[in-house]
């Protein structure tokens, strides 16, 4: 049977094989398309292709095809975790690279010794090889990764590689011997990075040619005697070298260039280094312990020099000597007060400063000459800038969070200045300084709440960025000042204010949120001198609050409509447009009040709207109802929670008015339960829409329209805009649903509109049309309560919800269409940009092809299996960096779209809930944890005032992963659907310096989650005891213990009555991991012994396969108890001890079945002879290789020990 492909990855490949075939390329990429098998059209490329990238094929199996490729010298098979068979390279003898990295299911490369020519090869990441012998015989190969293989221990099978010159082991966590390595002459390039195990270097002895060494997170190396024989070592990272505090045996790399001691945390003496004349950058960041500087004196070629967080040193007396150095970092030198020792650093181009703490001014810095960038990030204490005048090359600036810092006088005097960020700097409020800096180019003033009036940017004439975000108290800018920025700037192509309140006055909000779009700018001012001004009269009026409530009633009464209780309540959002007496445009939003639609409600929320808040008493709870519908819990709202909700969307200023519904006699009026807030314009009253009761509604809803248009102003349009607008209103009343893109350009020519794509922005923004370039055959949709039927479909209630829910919330395409859109007839195009349209709302994402997860149809993550994968995961290990995002109001809405955003990006392998996900990060290699949860611990009372506070919690189990937090962080920060900004807290870890990060998308960096291997299973080997004996309480604690990060398995909970104990103990025998706890009564037992002796056979009596299934615990000598079973075996006597016993018990049979016959003792009495033959025989070597482990012998350590050897030896 043939097996399934993909129909359109088929397609692609078949095509891109046509094409390379025509015109003789010796290039092929099939690379991440869905195959499951190489096509044989492939073989027609066999006389051409030299180079062939099939990585990341999801499903790949099959590559029989490329045999047939015998010219092929470079093949890429990287990430096709189904692959196992390698058995078509066998052709491929010209082969000179191969990257077959992370195919997790291969397990053996013996093909790969018929490659002699082959120079480049990459296994890492291949966690299932067991043989690699075929290695010894690519003669030829000169460059070998092996990175992240957890499993590799023995290096025996490169001893013929006499050609290698760069090789990569960092992450084969159980490597400790280097002996393999010896006859590695040519070997230039060597990483050892994160090899834990690894504690003797030995093995490095010959490699004369060596040029770069990475020993980093080799935490257990302390003796670096070896490396004085590396007489051409250039690079040396001893990074996190946990336990090294004596550098004396460096003193002989006289060439070394780079040398890395970074967070060496015993490190308090620098002697060793004061003879590494050549040594051109040192890093010493994190040596806290460090606090004298003077063995560097001698170091003059220094150039780079890393002293960040050397809290302990409070002098850099001796700097002066470094007459070289360009670059220093000083940052988290919160010791530091005097810079006066810098003077003579006359070279120096980079200084930061930043987070010293005790610094209050930059004197000592004014003779540097050279300096082009300087970072004073957090200097709490500064508030001094005068120092800066005397720097005539300064470029860069970084001036963040400065609390001191009130005005820039200092700055008027640096020419070269290019870059200026000035960001929270919360006292900062004049700003003349920046008159005379005529080449700035970048000019952020991010934060600088106290700011009320911008310089006269038109005297910097070479500004390209401008960033207001943040700034709350600007005034708004006049038409005419934004029109001379535009006009006179003439590299200006960045004016952003997000969260701030810089408004324009007359310009329309859609072309200048958050970020100005420029372009657009310029057409719609173009626009206004050509055609003139047209005032757009119109107004916006969003409808909100719980679910069965009377909006749509209101909604039809305002239209002029009927009251109707047959139409059920709204979903998603009902989209309608009419007039009132005065012929203004009135675009009201009716949304559906349940939780799944809060998310896109942020689509369309902003303060120029105005806001009507139904709420009712009989649903003024926070209560979990089901719908009658299908059975869905729902929830509903405090009203509260609803003013909170407009509040960080809209802000305190919108106009807000709030309706007691259904109010249908004077008898129901109750007082609305509105909590003290911040709204400047609010008012409450009474709606029956029932009984067409609006008389107090249509005046306050009026007010407040006037309201609006004093504190917005009248917005101005061009008329030719105008008309266009006016046309496609009429359209849309019409009930047409799309514009074709050629008849808008139409429309746009015959109104002499210039610039039909800014003006296509504004109607995008405005709500007059949705527009995405490529969705819907690029049209454009006037309808858009039709377009939002094909994606608010996935969350209909009546039929979708019960059955995605029951899926966990997995869907595909097909699915869709079988429940939601076959009655609508919708072709699969658009069924397609239906499901594109949801992913932007943030409705649901896509982890795989034609895989989508809703997220609001996830378990919750108290579901056994969800607890289960996030323990799989995690594995009892706990977070090194941890932080959280505490929002005064954080909406469901928010938290599915972060969780989208994340999924997109992680894929199929992570494990998702209601609303949160872990999973290992393969790009950052470590495991993330985020979680978005309300505040629950507060009293109704509290929710009413507060407003449904929440917190979105991250954890990540990297210490190397600060970039990776930074940038989850900062895409969390820059989500449109957040409203307010959140207090970020950092509970673990520190946040990055700004000068070390790199802005991009939202979440782009984020890398696809690597499926998570099953825990471990150990066994346990133990004597039974008493509920109070040592030996039995060791046991039972560590076996509790290991239940968080491992299946642990032993005889009382794994047995029954009538289970055969000979059978559990072959088990054992036979197991990967097992747990042996050595005492008295253990070494004395048969059942025990027997345990022990089967690993020993099934471990071919071989000490280090022995060893590597062993964890074991050895019982030590309590004196104080009377029943002690503590035992010596580090001794040879301690050890004979125990043969002895076996001995005499062999001894005892022996002539008791002798004195009998073997016949009359019969053939079980013979078979436990021979067994006590095997315990005696054996009994010496199992313990003198189980007492040469390096385990702990203190009771107190077990635990931690526990999960050491188990995280190493089952390759975790």
């Amino acid at each position: 049977m043939e097996h399934y492909q993909n129909s359109a990855a088929w397609k692609i490949a078949l095509k891109r094989i046509q094409t390379a075939y025509e015109t003789g390329s010796e290039k092929l990429d099939l690379s991440n398309l869905r195959l499951r098998s190489i096509p044989k059209e492939v073989s027609c490329l066999a006389g051409q292709l030299k180079a062939l990238d099939i990585r990341n094929c999801t499903g790949l199996f099959n590559i029989t095809h490329i045999a047939d490729l015998t010219h092929l010298t470079e093949l890429s098979l990287r990430e096709n975790r189904q692959l196992s068979d390698l058995s078509p390279l066998l052709n491929l003898k010209l082969l000179i690279t191969l990257d077959l990295s992370w195919c997790d299911a291969l397990s053996d490369i013996s093909i790969l010794k018929n490659l002699p020519l082959l120079q480049k090869l990459d296994l890492s990441g291949c966690d299932s090889l067991i043989n690699l012998s075929a290695l010894e015989k690519l003669s030829q190969l000169q460059k070998l990764d092996f990175s992240a293989s957890s499993a590799l221990s023995d290096l025996s099978m490169l001893k013929n590689l006499h050609l290698l010159q760069q090789l990569d082991l960092s992450e084969c966590e159980v490597l400790s011997d280097l002996s393999g390595l010896k006859n590695l002459h040519q070997l230039q390039q060597l990483n050892l990075a994160g090899c834990d195990a690894l504690n003797d270097l030995s093995g490095l002895n010959n490699l004369s040619q060596l040029q770069q060494l990475d020993l980093c997170m080799c935490s257990a190396l302390s003796d670096l005697s070896i490396l004085k024989n590396l007489h051409l070592l250039q690079q040396l990272n001893l990074s996190r070298c946990d336990a090294l505090n004596d550098l004396s045996e460096l003193n002989n790399l006289t060439q070394l260039q780079e040398l890395d001691l970074s967070w060496c945390k015993a490190l308090s003496d620098l002697s060793g280094l004061n003879k590494l004349s050549k040594l051109q950058k040192l890093n010493l960041r994190g040596c806290d312990a460090l606090s004298d500087l003077s063995e560097l004196n001698n170091l003059t070629q220094l150039q780079e020099l890393f002293l960040s967080g050397c809290d302990a040193l409070s002098s850099i007396s001796g700097l002066n000597e470094f007459p070289q150095l360009q670059q220093l970092y000083l940052e988290k030198c919160n010791a530091l007060t005097d810079l006066s020792e810098l003077n003579n650093l006359a070279q120096l181009q980079l200084l930061n400063l930043s987070e010293c703490d005790a610094l209050n001014n930059l004197s000592g810095i004014h003779n540097l000459a050279q300096l082009q960038q300087l970072s004073l990030r957090e200097c709490c204490a500064l508030n001094d800038l005068s120092a800066l005048n005397n720097l005539p090359k300064l470029q860069e600036l970084i001036i963040f969070t400065c609390d001191a810092l009130s005005d820039l006088s200092g700055l008027d005097n640096l020419p070269q200045l290019r870059q200026l960020y000035l960001i929270d700097c919360g006292a900062l409020s004049d700003l003349s300084g920046l008159n005379n800096l005529p080449k700035l180019q970048q000019l952020l003033l991010i934060g600088s709440v106290e700011l009320k009036h911008l310089p006269k940017l038109t005297q910097l004439p070479n500004l390209e960025i401008v960033d207001l975000s943040g700034c709350k108290n600007l005034s708004p800018l006049l038409q005419c000042d934004l029109l001379t920025l535009i006009n006179e700037l003439p590299f200006l192509n960045t004016f952003r204010t997000r969260l701030s309140n810089t408004k324009i006055t007359g310009v329309p909000e859609e072309l200048t949120q958050n970020t100005y779009d420029l372009l657009a700018l310029e057409d719609y001012y173009q626009a206004l001198q050509q055609s003139g001004e047209a005032t757009v009269n119109q107004q916006k009026l969003m409808i909100l609050g719980n679910g069965r409530i009377g909006k749509t009633q209101l909604t039809r009464r305002l239209q002029g409509l009927p009251f109707d209780d047959t139409i059920p309540s709204t979903h998603g959002i009902q989209i309608n447009v009419w007039q009132d007496n005065n012929r203004k445009n009135i675009y009201s939003w009716d949304f559906g009040g349940q939780d799944i639609y809060l998310g896109t409600h942020a689509l369309f929320l902003d303060d120029r709207a105005v806001y009507c808040l139904l709420w009712h008493p009989d649903y003024e709870d926070e209560e979990v109802f089901c719908e009658d519908e299908s059975g869905i819990p729902m929830k509903n709202h405090l009203l509260s929670y609803w003013l909170a909700y407009i509040d960080s969307i809209a802000g305190e200023k919108a106009p807000v008015i709030v309706c007691q519904s259904q109010c249908d006699s004077p008898s129901e009026v109750q007082k609305a339960p509105i909590p003290p807030n911040n709204f400047s314009w609010l008012q409450s009253l009474q709606i029956s829409a029932k009984n067409n009761d609006l008389k107090r509604f249509k005046p306050s809803l009026n007010y407040a329209f006037e309201y609006q248009a004093e504190r917005i102003g009248e917005i101005k349009l061009p008329k030719c805009w105008w008309a266009v607008v006016q046309k496609l209103l009429e359209q849309k009343l019409q009930h047409q649903k799309v514009v074709e893109k050629d008849v808008y350009l139409a429309l746009c020519a015959q109104h002499q509109v210039s610039a039909p794509g800014s003006l296509l922005i504004y109607l995008h923004r405005c709500g007059l049309v949705f527009y995405k370039a490529g969705l819907f055959n690029d049209q454009l949709i006037l309808d858009q309560a039709w377009a939002l039927q094909g994606v608010y479909s996935l969350l209909e209630r009546g039929t979708t919800l019960p059955v995605l829910q029951k899926q966990h919330g997995q869907f595909s395409q097909a699915l869709l269409a079988e429940l939601l859109w076959s009655d609508y007839k919708y072709s699969d195009n658009e069924q397609h940009l239906f499901l594109t349209m949801m992913r932007q709302c943030g409705v649901c994402f896509k982890v795989a092809e034609d895989s989508y997860i809703a997220p609001d149809c996830l378990p919750d993550r108290r579901d056994d299996d969800i607890q289960q994968r996030i323990e799989l995961l995690q594995r009892g290990a706990s977070a090194k960096i941890e932080v959280e995002l505490n929002y005064a109001f954080l909406h469901e809405g928010s938290q599915r779209s972060i969780l989208s955003a994340i999924g997109e990006q992680a894929g199929k392998h992570a494990t998702y809930w209601r609303y949160g996900c872990c999973y290992y990060d393969n790009k950052h290699r470590t495991a993330v944890y985020l979680q978005c949860e309300a505040n629950n611990q507060l009293s109704e009372d509290e929710l009413g005032y507060y407003g449904h506070p929440g917190r979105i919690h991250l954890k990540i189990y990297s210490e190397q992963a600060h970039e990776l937090v930074q940038h989850i962080i900062d895409s969390i920060l820059q989500s449109h659907q957040l409203g307010k900004a959140p207090i970020v807290n950092w509970l673990k870890g520190q946040p990055m310096n700004l000068e070390e990060q790199e802005q991009g998308l939202p979440f782009a960096k984020l890398g696809e989650a690597k499926p998570t291997k099953p825990v471990p299973e150990v066994y346990f080997s133990y004597a039974w005891g008493k509920e109070s004996d040592r030996h039995q309480k060791v046991c039972d604690d560590l076996y509790n213990y290991a239940k968080s990060f491992t299946k642990p398995v032993r005889d009382r909970n794994a047995t029954n009555t009538g289970d055969s104990i000979r059978a559990f103990e072959q088990e054992i025998g036979q197991a990967k991991l097992v747990v042996v706890i050595l005492s008295d009564k253990y070494l004395k037992s048969e059942h025990c012994m027997r345990e022990l002796n089967y690993l020993y056979q099934s471990s071919l009596n071989n000490n280090q396969l022995f060893n590597q299934r062993i964890c074991p615990f050895i019982l030590p000598y309590d004196l104080n108890d009377p029943n002690d079973q503590g035992i010596q075996i580090d001794t040879i006597m301690g050890r004979l001890k125990y043969t002895k016993h076996w001995k005499s018990l062999f001894t005892e049979l022996s002539n008791t079945i002798e004195e009998l016959g073997a016949e009359v003792a019969g053939r079980e009495a013979v078979s436990y002879q021979q067994e006590l033959r095997t315990f005696m025989n054996n009994t010496n070597d199992m313990l003198t290789w189980l007492s040469d482990q390096i385990v702990t012998r203190d009771p107190r350590n077990y635990e931690e020990t526990l999960k050491d050897l188990i995280n190493r030896k089952s390759n975790i």
